[in-house]
């Protein structure tokens, strides 16, 4: 007992992320502009990128696009789960009210990735609510992962 009697508990913002650190969600995006859509790609491990692209080949006529033409400075965001950021991404989609059709193939559960199709005209607003997701604050962070616990 005498080992953690000195410890503190820490409940600034970026303790309360500590407890999240192992969780992390890579994103890939491609675009089509020939057919006005746009596919996301969550895993929670990059080393899935291969299964992805078995299980869900792309057309030709999608490019990757990289962090530079989104905006933002990785392509990962720390402290949260692919599922949190699912079910962050439609809110923000509503909020945007953006008209578009979407698609997504959930297997995070089984297999540990996510594929969303998004059709869309417009595509910029679509993309830059995106990055917004992406650059996401630490504070905002917080409350997305308190709205996905399960009491």
């Amino acid at each position: 007992m005498k080992k953690y009697a000195n410890l503190k508990q820490d409940d600034t913002l970026y303790g309360l992320l500590a407890a999240h650190k192992l969780s992390n969600t890579y994103i890939r995006i491609f675009d089509s502009e020939q057919e006005n859509k746009i596919i996301i790609e969550l895993c929670d491990n990059p080393k899935k990128w291969e299964d992805i692209k078995k299980a869900f080949p792309l057309g030709e006529n999608f490019k990757s696009l990289s962090r530079l033409q989104m905006g933002v400075s990785k392509m990962v965001i720390k402290y949260l789960t692919p599922e949190q950021i699912l079910s962050s991404m439609l809110s923000i989609l509503k909020v945007e009210k953006l008209k578009f059709k979407i698609t997504i193939n959930d297997k995070i559960s089984s297999d540990g990735y996510c594929i969303i199709e998004i059709i869309s005209k417009q595509k910029e607003k679509l993309l830059g609510a995106i990055a917004k997701l992406i650059n996401v604050s630490p504070q905002k962070k917080i409350e997305i992962i308190e709205k996905n616990l399960i009491i």
